[in-house]
């Protein structure tokens, strides 16, 4: 029966794509070996499931770090290239602190002042040794490393003992320039009082009292005028001063041939018991007022007041 009804005039159109997908479809079966098509579900499921021998190898790589990850603590951190301890901050490079590397040569102020004290001390140890006060007197011993209050010596030492100081001094402190690592100081000093106390020359020495020095006095001049006064008449005996830096006599009467010797002892006695002592500073000073010495023998002994 012949159609009397016009088709619409879409249908052309899809006829027409679908000869021309057929025609497509033929010609890549020929050039790929007649492949089949792959459907919807195909290429899906090709996604997830390995399609080569490479894709299989990565696969199971890709399991076995899944499987040590999973192993791993689950607070395990990861290793971090962490700087020492006295590493200097932003710097990673360990600082070594090994005594070892010290420079054995660098200064010490500390070191240094030992030095110079133990220099010092040896000094002193040979010369301050005394048998009495009036052999002592105080040196100064400042040095370039410090200044001090000096020391008491032995006078027959003094210069080998300032003499030793200035080399210590020149060794120790003027060639190191000690005072620019160090620094200087110096004490303040009382006036030093020098005494020769059990056999060693001691500055600021607690010393005998007035009333000690005075009784040690009168004892030895007494022990002078004894040995030297005796006599068998009047013209035998003459007069000796007997004033001293610890006070003014009236003088005695002693035996003329003696009056030498008495004067020599005398001044012994001035050195030790008042020049070196500071008699007059400290105790004071004074001279009686005398008549005109007329010595006489009474009874074997030079005196002034005859009967």
């Amino acid at each position: 029966m012949t159609c009397t009804t016009r088709c619409p005039s879409f249908t052309f159109p899809r006829i027409a794509l679908a000869l021309v997908a057929a025609v497509a479809l033929a010609a890549c079966e020929q050039s790929n070996g007649a492949a089949s098509p792959a459907t919807t579900n195909d290429v899906a499921d090709g996604s997830l499931g390995p399609t080569d021998d490479a894709a299989s190898d990565l696969t199971a790589a890709d399991a076995e770090a899944d499987a040590a990850a999973a192993d791993a603590p689950a607070d395990a951190t990861p290793p971090q290239d962490v700087p020492p301890i006295d590493a200097t901050p932003g710097d990673s490079t360990p600082v070594d602190t090994s005594p070892a590397d010290a420079d054995p040569d660098a200064f010490s102020c500390q070191a240094t002042m030992q030095a110079l004290k133990d220099g010092v001390n040896a000094l002193l140890a040979t010369a301050q040794t005394c048998d009495k006060s009036s052999e002592c007197v105080h040196v100064w011993a400042d040095t370039s490393c410090q200044g001090t209050c000096g020391y008491a010596v032995n006078f027959a030492r003094k210069d080998d003992f300032q003499a030793g100081l200035a080399a210590l001094d020149e060794t120790l402190c003027k060639a190191t320039n000690y005072p620019d690592h160090c620094g200087y100081a110096t004490p303040d000093c009382m006036e030093p009082k020098v005494a020769c106390e059990n056999g060693i020359c001691t500055a600021w020495a607690k010393g005998p009292t007035c009333e000690d020095m005075k009784a040690a006095l009168d004892q030895k001049l007494a022990s002078l005028i004894d040995a030297a006064n005796t006599c068998t008449v009047d013209s035998d005996c003459a007069h000796a001063a007997t004033t001293t830096a610890c006070q003014g006599t009236c003088g005695v009467a002693i035996r003329a041939d003696r009056l030498g010797d008495f004067a020599t002892q005398l001044a012994a006695m001035d050195q030790e018991l008042c020049v070196a002592t500071d008699y007059a500073a400290q105790c004071g000073y004074s001279t009686p007022k005398c008549m005109a010495p007329d010595p006489g023998c009474v009874d074997q002994h030079c005196v002034y007041d005859k009967p």
